[in-house]
């Protein structure tokens, strides 16, 4: 996995604006041979692009754009879980388990900055 943070959107902050996750494969003919596959593994295959970013104001709240502080996910992703369950019954699951990952990775975080805040 790569990751990189975003520069500012303004050049007045210092902050990132956000992230970029790249998630490529790997055969696992390239891993050394002290690393071996638990017996009975099944070999998929994941990539993904992901950008993560906090959405400038759009100011007063009162237009049709995004509130302070929300996030935008962008996510390009392909898969394949490998075994014996069928492609389209793979691939239908995809949307469902992504939203409920991005949903559990964003609570996690703000346990995270709770833990923090409370310190």
């Amino acid at each position: 996995m790569i990751s990189a943070f975003t520069p500012p959107e303004s050049p007045t902050s210092t902050e990132p604006s956000g992230f970029i996750n790249i998630q490529l494969p790997i055969h696992f003919s390239a891993l050394p041979s002290s690393i071996s596959l638990p017996k009975g593994a099944i070999q998929a295959r994941y990539a993904s692009v992901e950008q993560v970013r906090i959405l400038p104001d759009a100011g007063d709240g009162a237009g049709p754009g995004p509130g302070p502080g929300q996030i935008e996910w962008i996510m390009a992703t392909s898969a394949s879980a490998g075994g014996w369950i069928p492609e389209f019954l793979q691939h239908s699951g995809i949307p469902t388990a992504i939203v409920q990952d991005v949903g559990n990775f964003l609570q996690w975080v703000d346990e995270r900055r709770a833990q923090k805040v409370a310190k």
